[in-house]
């Protein structure tokens, strides 16, 4: 959460690549909650996601074993007409 603010108090653009690498980061650390707010943050600022955000979602969640979560992301992905990798 502190390195949002700080990226924003420093005048870094939050493009598709900024919120991209916030997820990534984040759910290669098992913060699944704080990805998942960074991506509903990503879509409310009008930036569009491709496939990489839910990838590293997904991703965690099968790692962690949450399949169901998995799913619901994927179906979340399809549902906005962008296509897996």
């Amino acid at each position: 959460g502190c390195i949002i603010y700080n990226v924003l108090a420093l005048g870094i653009e939050r493009d598709l690549r900024y919120y991209t690498v916030m997820i990534d980061r984040q759910c290669k650390t098992g913060e699944l909650q704080d990805a998942k707010r960074i991506l509903d943050e990503m879509v409310e600022n009008g930036v569009k996601p491709d496939a990489a955000p839910y990838t590293a979602l997904i991703a965690r969640c099968c790692r962690d074993g949450d399949v169901c979560n998995a799913d619901i992301h994927m179906q979340d992905m399809l549902g906005k007409g962008i296509k897996p990798t």
